[in-house]
């Protein structure tokens, strides 16, 4: 039981925080992102940023087409948040430029339309956590699967022999795809 536990934390943590404490973000959303974008660093030693493009040209079509509902559910929901946000934003400005805005008559036009876009903001915010988790599971499923297929399109044949050369390898590669004159 206390070992269930311990894996559930493990998980929680691994998908929702970066692995150093100085990469933390202010937000929820964002240390899920930044933790998908450090997984294959910490487990290859790729780095993802200039790595993705060249990857996605090695991924399955289908599989391909998963990582885009993920990152589409996602982008959803965000916009979203954001747009009910906005939209809640400018029912206030418009309740406070009215003649008499806090005279219960006018008040309550405009405050439970205020309300209702406030709290569907914070909603699919925390519904874009949650998408954007599962988008990031895709993307280092992505990362597990294709990497080696990767390193052959890079002009690398031989596979590498061990976890120590691999990273190697790719910590190489992610210097020289960063630092050209290297």
């Amino acid at each position: 039981d206390v070992i269930d536990q311990e894996s559930i934390l493990g998980l929680f943590l691994n998908s929702r925080f970066p692995d150093d404490p100085s990469l933390l973000l202010p937000t929820r959303l964002g240390n899920v992102i930044r933790c998908f974008e450090r997984y294959p660093y910490q487990a290859y030693g790729m780095d993802s940023i200039p790595l993705w493009p060249r990857l996605i040209a090695k991924i399955d079509p289908i599989f391909a087409s998963s990582i885009d509902e993920s990152k589409t559910t996602f982008d959803f929901m965000l916009n979203m948040s954001f747009l009910s946000g906005i939209t809640a934003l400018g029912i206030l400005a418009i309740g406070f430029a009215a003649r008499a805005p806090f005279q219960w008559t006018f008040i309550f036009p405009w405050l439970w339309r205020y309300l209702l876009f406030a709290l569907m903001a914070v909603i699919f915010y925390y519904f874009s956590i949650n998408r954007a988790a599962a988008w990031g599971l895709q993307v280092k499923s992505a990362f597990d699967l294709y990497r080696l297929p990767l390193l052959e399109a890079l002009g690398y044949h031989q596979k590498p022999l061990s976890f120590q050369e691999e990273r190697a390898v790719w910590l190489k590669i992610s210097s020289q795809l960063l630092y050209a004159e290297d």
